[in-house]
């Protein structure tokens, strides 16, 4: 704000003189600027004058006059020449001291070459003809421009010019190349008047090699400094002056050039020396407009760009006087007793549209010299408003003084650089507005700067308020954490002491130690409510502490698995139901996934409400309504006493806002003086944790409470123990790999799905290829009750001789797109897969309901029935029946064994080929072997290393070098694996170590057990020889 202050004082200042402004710093680093170099080139400049006419005089003896026509072109000359001078005298005011010194030079450069016309005009001057041009030479002429081209070249090089080197070395080249054309009549024909004639012109063409180099500066420049800089302007107007300098020089050497050829090659002499008359034209515009020009432009230059300095300032000034949010007021002194203000349009924002008008425009208003000290200030109050009086003391931090008027305030700010007052504001009368005013003063006037920091001081009044809630956040934590932790112990100490004495009075009646029956009824009564009472005192404290938590933002909502009957702790009670009923809908509700605490909280304080602001006695209905993962609560009561104005209100809603009471003249006192009107805002907040909605609706009938939230159903875990699927759910599985079918078949069996509602494909090239219609079809003839659980492989490759593979997921999604809503409805769709990646199972999630692994177990099927529960319903389960034979299941999980065998040997076969296969289709072959590995039911580290040997080719783009000695791994991994399986399902079919015979081949693989004849009988030591054999 000071600063905005300062900026305006030093426009007012720059505007009031604008000299001083402007030239302080520009042209103080220019070269003619310096007293001593003006005076000096003045000086110098008639010595030299002086000295080379003198000697021009003295040294040619040869006078003469000029004909009539060249002497009156000399008079013509001479009196233009005086008239210009005459008129700089009279009328040309000097505007600035810094370009005073370029101004005497132009006037000394006029002054000379009006002597020079006036003297040839009047006397006979020397004359000296050039023997080799046959030219007349006019020698005072050559003299003068000997001089003069000094002068003018310096001055011209000097506009832009910080050192003395540049414009000296110009000039003196100019100067050196006249005088050797005055030299040149001196001069016998030959050697040395040609070689003044050449040192002359290449003197003068020195002055074009300056004009090259200023253009290359004044692109630098235009690169380097901006477009405002004094230093480019400089450059520009140097460069230009130099052009003309050029051009008036060159038709000097263009007259005497052409001269020469005409009298030297075509002997023309006429009398009249027409040369001579055209020298004096270009001397009157060399010496009367181009010196003017010099002397023009380099007085304007400064002050065009001064202009444009103030032009930009006053831009500036337009946009802080017009855009800032302060209020601005530049104050003058009309007189010795009034003062002259004028305010910015932020003015209005005070004084609002109506008295601000005349402040834009300007007010005259008397001077009053305030001299108060911060001592003997009074805070101004109103009598309408104690908030002006708080505000007031709040802005005492600064020296406050009493102003209630805007002319007030300007006053104070001529004698106090700072301080603070309060006005009225223009929204009310009983509003205050709270000003901070700095003023910075000078000569010119002085400038005010108004903030209102009202809004700043309720924003601290705001802090304050949020750092003493901070404080009593502080202390609730310490009090919650004495209460959860002390309170708490004891409360539960106290129970434990409670069951003690009563498992105590148990044995005792139970030993006959008691006999009298009343003692012991009374006795057991007491205790049951002691017991009561701590229990309701330990979880009223922890609500109570809970509820804190909730109003200071720091209770962490822990949803927990919970029946909603449980977490309500409904009674059961006939008592209860007669005076609290509750409906369900549905009559079973589910475990749902909650925060039991803050339900609680929120039902216990509905209840309460009911029964303190209802009819007294009167029925308070609980309703619990489950649907869609969305739990509604409601909480209904009679109408009480001032229900009328609770129905008059227009928005129910305020009754949950804080410290909200309508029943002040209706409760007991003890209740009034102990109720802060919170309980409903504190149930909003619960609601809130519960990223829920909560409402009352006041009809005449009755009051309702009504709580929205959301709630996950969750599955009862132990309905999944000893769990089938019910005979509504159908199988169907795909898989290009027979194993895998196999598996298939199994998994569905093993979930509870009937053999004939098991639908396996995958063999024919056509199961894969339209797969999403053979799904959708397959679902179209089912009875309108049947669910589909279907499973599905990722990586479907096509039948030989195709190439192609089919991915599974896709094909689901394919098929739930197709589907009408209540078709899709009833499918769960599994990706069943061994590349379990996190972004694969994305993938796969994206696509359809849920993702299995290719190994299988217990975890799959309760997956799979936790999911069927979660999409159908609880209703698709059913209790498992016992299985009438433990040996069936053995023999179907010993096939298992041996299928998985067979599929193996019959890839390994086809792999054995591989040096004439492609590496996409060894990759095929390698990636159905590993899927057959990955089902497998045992093998373990076996499996695992063949997997990961798998595993390692799969970012390759072409056969490795090394897959000869990969595929002998591979080889000897499952000759091991062979082993491996043999013996498991040798294991499994005779437990007990009976003997069976194994049939396998690589075909086909089939077991049969049977008795050993006493001549198949072995020794042990026959069997442990075949052993070693074996291995």
């Amino acid at each position: 704000m000071m600063g905005t202050a300062n900026f305006l004082t030093a426009a007012i200042e720059a505007a009031s003189k604008p000299s001083l402004f402007i030239l302080s710093d520009c042209e103080e680093r220019y070269l003619l600027s310096s007293p001593m170099v003006g005076m000096s080139l003045l000086v110098g400049t008639c010595i030299a004058y002086c000295v080379i006419n003198g000697a021009v005089v003295y040294f040619t003896p040869t006078v003469s006059h000029f004909g009539e026509l060249e002497r009156q072109a000399c008079f013509v000359a001479a009196v233009m020449q005086l008239a210009a001078i005459m008129l700089e005298l009279f009328t040309r005011q000097r505007l600035s001291k810094k370009t005073a010194w370029t101004q005497k030079a132009v006037f000394l450069v006029k002054l000379l070459s009006t002597l020079t016309n006036l003297a040839l005009y009047q006397f006979p001057t020397p004359m000296v003809v050039d023997p080799v041009s046959l030219r007349p030479n006019s020698m005072l002429r050559w003299a003068e421009w000997t001089v003069l081209a000094f002068t003018m070249t310096f001055v011209v090089e000097s506009i832009d010019s910080t050192s003395l080197y540049t414009p000296l070395t110009t000039a003196t080249s100019q100067s050196v190349s006249t005088i050797c054309g005055l030299f040149l009549p001196y001069c016998a024909p030959g050697f040395w008047w040609h070689f003044n004639c050449w040192l002359s012109f290449i003197l003068y063409f020195y002055i074009f090699w300056r004009l090259y180099v200023k253009e290359l500066q004044l692109r630098d420049y235009r690169r380097q400094l901006p477009s405002r800089s004094y230093a480019l302007r400089k450059a520009e107007l140097g460069l230009g002056l130099l052009r003309q300098c050029v051009c008036t020089w060159s038709i000097f050497v263009t007259i005497w050039t052409v001269d020469l050829l005409v009298r030297r090659f075509c002997g023309f002499k006429p009398e009249t020396d027409w040369a001579f008359i055209c020298d004096c034209v270009v001397d009157v515009i060399a010496k009367m407009l181009y010196s003017s020009v010099i002397q023009e432009k380099s007085d304007a230059e400064p002050i065009l760009f001064g202009q444009e300095r103030m032009q930009v300032i006053d831009d500036r000034m337009q946009v802080v006087w017009n855009d800032v949010s302060d209020v601005l007021i530049v104050s003058q002194a009309h007189n010795d007793a009034t003062l002259l203000s004028f305010a910015s349009p932020s003015i209005r924002s005070l004084l609002g549209a109506k008295h601000s008008e005349e402040w834009v425009v300007g007010v005259v208003h008397p001077r009053v010299h305030r001299c108060a000290s911060a001592t003997q200030l009074s805070l101004p109050c109103s009598s309408g408003s104690s908030s002006s009086s708080q505000l007031s003391m709040r802005a005492a931090e600064c020296t406050h003084l009493p102003c209630t008027t805007l002319e007030e305030v300007v006053c104070y700010a001529w004698e106090h650089e700072r301080f603070t007052c309060s006005l009225p504001s223009t929204r009310s009368d009983s509003d205050w507005r709270v000003c901070e005013v700095s003023g910075s003063c000078s000569e010119q006037g002085c400038v005010v700067v108004m903030r209102d920091i009202t809004d700043r001081i309720k924003r601290q009044e705001a802090e304050r308020e949020v750092l003493s809630q901070d404080v009593a956040r502080q202390k609730d934590e310490e009090a919650n954490s004495f209460t959860r932790h002390e309170v708490k112990n004891s409360v539960l100490a106290a129970i434990t002491h409670c069951d003690r004495i009563c498992e105590v009075h148990r044995e005792a009646v139970h030993d006959g130690a008691i006999i009298d029956p009343a003692y012991e009824k009374s006795f057991s009564t007491m205790l049951k409510n002691m017991r009561s009472g701590l229990q309701q005192t330990l979880e009223s404290v922890l609500s109570h502490a809970m509820a804190r938590e909730v109003i200071h933002g720091l209770y962490v909502v822990s949803c927990e698995p919970v029946r909603i009957d449980e977490a309500l702790q409904i009674s059961q009670t006939a008592e209860a139901e007669s005076r609290f009923p509750v409906r369900r809908s549905p009559p079973e509700l589910p475990v749902v996934d909650i925060d039991p605490r803050l339900l609680l909280h929120i039902y216990r304080n509905a209840v309460s409400n009911a029964c303190r602001y209802g009819k007294k006695g009167g029925l308070v209905t609980t309703e619990i309504d489950f649907k869609d993962d969305t739990l509604t609560l409601r909480v209904i009561n009679l109408p009480g006493a001032g229900h009328e104005k609770l129905m008059a209100m227009r928005d129910a809603s305020v009754v949950f806002n804080k410290g909200t009471r309508f029943h002040y003249d209706d409760v007991p006192a003890a209740t009034a003086r102990t109720s802060t009107g919170d309980g409903a805002w504190i149930m909003r907040k619960c609601a809130e944790c519960m990223r829920g909605t909560c409402s009352i609706d006041f009809t005449p009938t009755r009051t309702v409470f009504e709580l929205k939230c959301p709630a996950t159903a969750r599955l009862d875990e132990s309905l999944l123990e000893d769990a089938h699927l019910g005979q509504e759910v159908w199988g169907f599985g795909v898989d290009d790999c027979e194993f895998q079918r196999f598996v298939l078949n199994n998994l569905f069996a093993s979930v509870g799905v009937r053999e004939e509602q098991i639908y396996i494909s995958g063999e024919e090239a056509s199961d894969l290829e339209y797969l999403a219609d053979n799904l959708i079809c397959f679902m179209r003839k089912l009875p309108p009750d049947a669910v589909v659980l279907a499973i599905i492989d990722e990586n479907l490759d096509l039948p030989q001789p195709c190439q192609a593979t089919v991915s599974g997921s896709y094909a689901v999604k394919l098929a739930r797109e197709r589907m009408p809503e209540d078709l899709e409805r009833r499918l769960l769709a599994f990706v069943r897969s061994a590349n379990d990646s996190a972004n694969d199972q994305q993938l796969y999630a994206q696509r359809a309901h849920g993702f299995l692994r290719k190994e299988h177990g217990k975890a799959t099927h309760a997956s799979i029935l936790r999911a069927c529960a979660c999409r159908f319903g609880t209703q698709c389960l059913r209790r498992a029946e016992a299985v009438a034979e433990q040996q069936s299941a053995d023999v179907e999980q010993a096939e298992e064994h041996v299928v998985a065998m067979t599929e193996l040997d019959k890839v390994m076969a086809t792999l054995e080929t591989w040096q004439s296969m492609s590496w996409n289709e060894v990759w095929r072959k390698l990636h159905r072997m590993k899927g057959i590995v990955t089902s497998a039911p045992v093998g373990g580290a076996v499996c695992n290393h063949m997997i990961c040997e798998i595993e390692s080719l799969r970012c390759l783009d072409a056969l490795p070098s090394n897959f000869s000695l990969i595929w002998a791994n591979l080889k000897a991994l499952h000759e091991t694996y062979k082993r491996l399986s043999i013996e498991t399902a040798i294991d499994i079919v005779s437990p007990d170590k009976t003997p069976v015979k194994l049939c396998y081949s690589d075909d086909e693989a089939t077991y049969e057990r049977e008795d050993l004849t006493e001549e198949e009988d072995v020794t042990d030591e026959e069997t442990t020889e075949e052993e070693k054999k074996t291995q």
